[in-house]
């Protein structure tokens, strides 16, 4: 199903929120002051990095602001890779807010692996049903070697356990533009609608699906010889769709 094809880089949202979360609540800061807070300079005696986490509190009283450096041992001079703000909710491990991840600074430290660009966490929100917004500016494609994508992805669950997902792709060396719409019901149901334009083609296709085991009830494409995912004879109903009409997305990545 087109909703569980995952972009890769974005896990590193919730990797980051996470490694956050255990840095603040399981251990004490090394120093504060009125307002802020500093874990580190610190880290294992075998890694090359070490890192710092300074937290601060802002005027509204309710939100802090966070950067997090890191700098190659035995050197002081840190480079701030991650920063951004937070608003903790009524619950533990509940809250909302916004970051930024910057993979260019992270590979001067030799800690962004293969990934580049910058990630900017515009929006997200455990408090209710959960949502994240995330806009990633030159990201490496690795389908793709040597080519960099933008893209803007959005995650919204609603109230019924359902949810939308929207996310748009451009490959800004090769200009191929891809884009998906998601939904689906909390019984699994769910349909997707889906556009992408490369080497001159357009392509449009919807699919739907039924509940576990999640067989496809409805396919239709404008390419109608097999060409897996995007072409193939139009097969089911549409009347067997959780949603109807399609609805494509409407947004576009940089």
């Amino acid at each position: 199903m087109f909703r569980r094809q995952p972009i890769q880089r974005l896990a590193y949202a919730s990797l980051f929120l996470g490694l956050l979360q255990h840095v603040v609540e399981d251990n004490d800061p090394t120093s504060c002051d009125a307002n802020s807070c500093t874990w580190g300079p610190g880290s294992g005696p075998l890694e090359l990095v070490a890192y710092k986490l300074v937290v601060s509190r802002n005027a509204d009283g309710t939100s802090f602001d966070w950067t997090l450096s890191g700098a190659v041992k035995p050197s002081a001079d840190f480079v701030a890779f991650a920063s951004g703000n937070a608003v903790p909710g009524p619950q533990r491990h509940h809250g909302s807010g916004s970051f930024t991840v910057d993979f260019d600074k992270a590979a001067t430290l030799g800690i962004a692996g293969d990934a580049a660009g910058q990630m900017q966490v515009t929006s997200y929100s455990n408090v209710g049903p959960a949502q994240l917004h995330v806009t990633f500016m030159g990201a490496r494609d690795n389908d793709h070697p040597g080519t960099k994508n933008n893209i803007v992805y959005a995650y919204v669950n609603d109230n019924a356990g359902g949810g939308d997902l929207d996310f748009a792709v451009h490959n800004t060396t090769s200009q191929d533009r891809f884009s998906a719409h998601s939904r689906w019901k909390n019984d699994g149901r769910g349909r997707a609608d889906v556009a992408g334009l490369g080497s001159g083609y357009n392509v449009s296709l919807s699919e739907c699906w039924g509940a576990a085991p999640f067989n496809v009830t409805y396919f239709s494409s404008n390419v109608k010889v097999v060409v897996a995912p995007w072409g193939g004879p139009d097969s089911g109903s549409e009347a067997q769709c959780a949603y109807s009409p399609a609805a494509f997305s409407g947004t576009q990545a940089p």
